[in-house]
Formats: structure tokens, sequence, C-alpha cells
């Protein structure tokens, strides 16, 4: 039956589209694959000389992109959310060669829209709400499979 469509028989967890599928809650060690992708993103462009803008935009445009497919589908544990937002935090403020640079600013003031005095990054932590609010909204108002399932 597995050949006949196309589907093999594995146990949990595996991954589907990239993304760990597992009993329960994600752990760290699930999430390992975005944090070694966030790293191979990272050591790349520290060879490069990159002004202050061009890092702000590597983290707007390549770096907070990155979570979203694994946000869509699964809760990232506080702890990988942390990581993430602390190694988007030391590329933008050019921490280097071991050697830290001073923050300027926090982390959640930096997230905060333009108008508002921010720079306009995503703040994973309220991704991650956005996503939980929708997956209820759809639970509770769709009449699919997949919500009666849930």
């Amino acid at each position: 039956m597995e050949i006949a469509i196309g589907m093999s028989h594995d146990s949990l967890p595996f991954k589907y589209l990239g993304v760990p599928i597992c009993k329960g809650k994600l752990k760290q060690n699930h999430c390992q694959d975005i944090l070694e992708h966030f790293d191979k993103h990272i050591n790349s462009w520290y060879s490069k000389i990159l002004n202050p803008m061009g890092r702000l935009i590597l983290i707007k445009h390549v770096l907070s992109s990155i979570p979203l497919h694994y946000l869509a589908v699964h809760s990232l544990p506080i702890s990988v959310m942390n990581h993430l937002h602390r190694v988007m935090s030391n590329f933008l403020w050019v921490y280097s060669n071991g050697k830290p640079k001073h923050h300027w600013k926090n982390w959640e003031s930096i997230c905060t829209p333009k108008d508002e005095g921010g720079l306009g990054l995503r703040n994973l932590k309220d991704l991650h709400k956005a996503y939980s609010i929708k997956h209820w909204w759809k639970a509770q108002k769709d009449n699919s499979i997949w919500a009666t399932y849930i």
C-alpha cells in the first residue's frame, strides 16, 4: 500500500516539508535544523563588511522569515525563540570574533513599528501568539475534519 500511494511508514519524530512532526510539544532538540540554518547564514555574513542598514535588511527579510514555516505548524520552545532573538541581536550590533559590542536598545524596542520609534523587526513571540490565535480560530469556526480532530 505504501508503494501504491507513494508514502512511506515512519516513526515519530520525523520531518514533513522540513518541519519535525512529533507527539506533543516541540523540544529544543527537534529545532536543531532551524538553529543550524541561522548559524549557516550568520557565519557567511560575518565575513562580509556590512553597514548597520545592510544587517538590518538581512535580519528583516532573511532571518526573520526562516522560523515562519515552523511557527505556522508548531509552537517553538521559548528557549529556541530566545536563542534566535539573541543571534539576530548580536548580528545587528556586530558581535564578532568573540567580542560583544554594546547593544544600544533592547530587542523589544527594536521590534516595535517604525512610527513608534523601533526598527520594525518581527518579534517571534508576537508571531507565535498570532499563529496560536489563528489556529484556535480555525479550530472553533472551521467545519473541516481537521477542526473536529483538534
